[in-house]
């Protein structure tokens, strides 16, 4: 722990210096200003940790807790982890303090975002553990119209309850190809779809399922509002290279400009996924950082 900069939840209270704080190296917190973050985390919309003394913060990050509906666990996200002075330091210790926040909540599987370029940030989270898996990081941004051509013959819609089952074994099916077991079941996918901040959206073939993409939206007062996530992609092998996938995304990218939380979008994927790649960018995003994943429970002892 880092005593000159100690670490705790962030409150309301913070709202004026932690504005200060993202207003310093974000131009978009000014979209929202800090009532609006003293409402926002009165609210409930978001929770984080800061570090540092009541006048002025040295840093902050989001901390977040969502179902996984790959893992069929609850999984750990450490986001816009933003420091000043002795950065890396100051970085270190908000981190290894948010893996003790989860570890007793018992989430043993974390994520956290690093900006293309922040090596302090990166060279932090690496020392608590952070590094078992590294992907990349892909965002876009709300003036952004870049968009693909949706197929006819592919029907989305909303994912309900009563298609768990259908759900939890096309996501099975997907762990399968990678050499993973996926814990997801109907009963995981079911609590998946009720939690909230969460949806998905089911692909349709000839009345076969043949995709799936699973989203979260949250306020990021880096960015200023609320802002979305696409966590998972899956579409099933037989059905690949037939605009599945684009028609998911194009449909996920209307929903976010109806609620006002296209402000940001993110997702990620494992390098040298080429196709993938060449697809997302059709859509606009652009490769922003890296996510860094950590699995197990053991807390740093920096």
């Amino acid at each position: 722990m880092n005593r000159d900069s100690p670490v705790r939840p962030l409150t309301a209270g913070d709202a004026v210096p932690l504005w200060t704080l993202l207003a310093s190296r974000s131009p978009h917190a000014h979209d929202c200003g800090a009532e609006a973050l003293a409402e926002s985390l009165a609210g409930g919309r978001f929770t984080g940790l800061v570090a540092g003394h009541g006048g002025g913060l040295a840093g902050a990050l989001v901390l977040e807790t969502i179902p996984s509906v790959y893992t069929g666990r609850r999984w750990g996200h450490l986001d816009d982890v933003v420091v000043t002075g002795r950065r890396e330091a100051v970085a270190e210790a908000l981190v290894d303090e948010a893996l003790r926040t989860l570890e007793q909540a018992g989430v043993s599987d974390t994520s956290v975002a690093v900006p293309a370029g922040d090596d302090a940030v990166e060279r932090a989270c690496r020392r608590c553990g952070y590094g078992d898996e590294q992907l990349i990081l892909l965002r876009r941004d709300a003036g952004d119209t870049s968009r693909a051509a949706s197929p006819a013959h592919v029907l989305v819609r909303p994912a309900e309850t009563g298609d768990a089952e259908s759900i939890a074994g096309l996501v099975r099916l997907f762990a399968g190809e990678y050499g993973e077991v996926s814990a997801a079941d109907a009963a995981s996918v079911t609590a998946y779809l009720q939690h909230p901040g969460v949806d998905a959206l089911l692909a349709f073939s000839k009345d076969a399922v043949v995709g799936l993409l699973a989203c979260s939206v949250s306020f990021r007062p880096w960015s200023g509002g609320s802002c979305a996530t696409i966590d998972d992609l899956v579409v099933r092998p037989d059905a690949r290279r037939r605009g599945v996938a684009t028609a998911l995304i194009g449909q996920a990218l209307a929903g976010f400009r109806r609620t006002g939380s296209d402000r940001r979008v993110s997702l990620w994927l494992q390098d040298g996924n080429d196709a993938a790649m060449r697809l997302y960018r059709s859509w606009g995003f652009r490769p922003v950082g890296t996510l860094l994943i950590r699995h197990g429970s053991a807390a740093s002892g920096a």
